[in-house]
């Protein structure tokens, strides 16, 4: 997906993914400088070199917490305002205090952000300096509210990231309505729109480098309608993975790829479909848990490593009544039957048209039984269209549907064409107590006749059924 400004000037942002539906880093930091960049508004001077220096920040960052892990002592602090001041602007020899010299890449970016303020006072004629500082003020609160709603709105589709919506730096801003003091505007560095990016990068970056980078090609299923040297090509980013880690003995090798293939699992079920959402839920957090431990010690992963998230894995799907050992679906759904039955207890005037319509297609099939038309004008069958037929077998013949070919049909009973005897509808009609299939059917039109009419009555009010079957309105006619 590509970002691109909104036709009205509207600053969106949205995420680049690779093939596995992780997020493409690089492509997607490109993605939103190229946005900022073609932002059809006049602050984008100053938002270009602010989003300089929230990239910039974040290597700067992620450089720490590595050196950090790789010294091992303690937990994680991140760098205070001072070091973050020293990364922007240098620090100078003193007695007992080496020169540090600043972040080249930043301290350009910082240099640039005050540079474009100054044009925008020139452009806008703000010459006071007491002016100055308030507008410097006013348009770095707009500008890092917008690149903020910009992030917020490009993270709300992405499960991984939506939660930093509730981000303390971000709700901060929103209840102070967006509002920086002076102090924020000068030091820039801790703006909600750069702690909200930092955030959204340690995620990302964890997930693409610790777990869904190349390692994950390693368990690359293969595809047989693609050819093998694609599946090679595919797989091969994970071998090259392995040998640049140079792991001393087999035995660490093994280890790290039984590791990595656990983790490709939690992975995997963190983002199943298939997975009923109350464990899809519990593997999420347990895979951000991972994914942060990753981050804050960049080594291989180890078994000794992993163990500790399966038991918290295996603590919070007990915790919520879910079996730790076997997916438990949910039994499936029955709509149809239970949408039926509710319907026509609420509904007697569809239980009774069912009625109708069930004696009806009966009398219907009995009407066909005797001989008489079929009332199916489409119906062939290899009698010839609209033809007659009759299941009373000629006793004389002994075949069935009359007595041959082109012989037609006679009762010997009441001396009628198109019928038997054994099937005479005026032999049944004298029968006492039984009702003829002429009585019967003129019954069931005249039941759904009355049935139509009430169902009308129901829908529309006021219609009246006319003797071809149509409903008019008595006062126009129509």
């Amino acid at each position: 997906m590509a970002a691109a400004p909104d036709p009205k000037g509207i600053l969106v942002f949205t995420f680049h993914h690779n093939e596995d539906a992780t997020i493409n880093v690089d492509k997607s930091l490109r993605s939103f400088f190229n946005s900022i960049h073609e932002w059809s508004d006049d602050l984008k001077d100053i938002a270009m070199p602010l989003f300089r220096m929230a990239a910039q920040l974040n290597v700067l960052c992620a450089a720490h917490r590595s050196s950090h892990a790789a010294r091992g002592v303690g937990a994680y602090v991140g760098p205070s305002d001072d070091e973050l001041t020293t990364w922007r602007e240098g620090r100078a020899a003193a007695a007992g205090v080496a020169l540090v010299p600043a972040d080249a890449v930043l301290n350009e970016a910082f240099i640039d952000f005050l540079v474009a303020h100054s044009l925008l006072c020139t452009r806008r004629r703000i010459t006071t300096a007491a002016a100055k500082a308030t507008h410097k003020r006013s348009v770095t609160s707009s500008v890092n509210s917008t690149i903020q709603m910009a992030l917020l709105k490009a993270i709300k589709i992405e499960d991984k990231l939506k939660h930093l919506a509730e981000l303390e730096a971000v709700v901060t801003n929103e209840c102070k309505y967006g509002v920086i003091s002076t102090a924020e505007s000068d030091f820039v560095l801790k703006l909600s729109c750069v702690a909200l990016f930092r955030e959204i990068s340690i995620i990302i970056r964890s997930e693409v480098t610790a777990v869904a980078g190349a390692a994950r090609r390693l368990f690359t299923v293969p595809d047989p309608m693609h050819s093998l040297a694609f599946h090679v090509e595919k797989t091969q980013p994970g071998f090259d993975l392995i040998r640049s880690l140079q792991f001393p003995t087999v035995v660490e090798l093994i280890d790290w790829v039984d590791a990595m293939s656990r983790v490709n699992y939690l992975m995997t079920a963190a983002r199943s479909k298939e997975l009923p959402e109350a464990y899809r839920t519990v593997y999420e957090e347990v895979f951000d848990l991972l994914t942060t431990e990753m981050l804050v010690n960049p080594a291989p992963i180890t078994l000794p490593r992993l163990v500790p998230m399966v038991e918290i894995l295996r603590e919070r799907l007990k915790n919520r009544d879910l079996d730790p050992d076997n997916v438990v679906l949910p039994p499936p759904p029955t709509p149809t039957s239970v949408f039926r039955k509710q319907r026509l207890d609420e509904d007697p005037v569809e239980l009774r048209r069912l009625e109708a319509e069930a004696d009806f297609c009966r009398a219907k099939h009995h009407l066909r039984s005797l001989g008489g038309q079929d009332l199916r004008a489409d119906r062939g069958g290899g009698r010839g269209k609209g033809q007659q037929r009759s299941i009373s077998t000629d006793s004389r013949t002994g075949k069935s549907g009359g007595g041959g070919k082109g012989r037609p049909l006679a009762c010997f009973s009441c001396g009628g064409i198109g019928h038997f005897a054994d099937v005479c509808p005026n032999k049944i009609l004298h029968e006492d107590g039984a009702e003829s299939h002429v009585e019967r059917t003129t019954r069931l039109r005249s039941s759904l006749r009355s049935m139509s009419q009430k169902f009308q009555d129901h829908l529309t009010p006021g219609l009246e059924l006319d003797d071809d079957g149509y409903f008019y309105d008595p006062v126009t006619g129509k």
